[in-house]
């Protein structure tokens, strides 16, 4: 009977030591973001995410800005117009054809003047990176 006495006295000192340390650990805030998608409407802004996953901060820094640009670049419209002609000559002696293709692509939108926002470096979440853009009216 003093031997249960003794170990579940040791049991509530031990969860009581337990319980004190727990409530000591300080925990841990998310960190703060530097992107604020309040101030970047998607209607007057294009927006692209990039995430680099390496253990090397500069590695990680660069493939997030790649991708974050890619992201981007694919939100961005491009019309494509394609013209076609094909004509045949036949004198009765000579035959001779021809055939013109003309594509004409415009970009409504060139990739310059992108800005970059960078989330803190973490080895654990890696790097995050935002390409903003600002849309031109249409």
């Amino acid at each position: 009977m003093r031997n249960k006495v003794c170990l579940i006295g040791v049991l509530t000192s031990f969860f009581l030591i337990l319980i004190f340390v727990c409530s000591c650990a300080t925990l841990q805030e998310p960190p703060i973001s530097n992107f604020d998608p309040l101030l970047f409407p998607t209607e007057n802004f294009y927006i692209g995410i990039g995430i680099g996953k390496d253990k090397d901060k500069f590695k990680a820094k660069q493939t997030a800005k790649i991708l974050a640009k890619a992201d981007l670049a694919s939100q961005i419209e491009t019309t494509v117009i394609s013209k076609k002609e094909a004509s045949m000559l036949d004198d009765g002696f000579n035959q001779s054809s021809t055939y013109k293709e003309l594509i004409e692509e415009s970009l409504l939108q060139k990739l310059e003047n992108i800005s970059y926002i960078e989330e803190d470096f973490s080895p654990k979440n890696g790097q995050i990176t935002y390409a903003i853009l600002t849309s031109s009216p249409t």
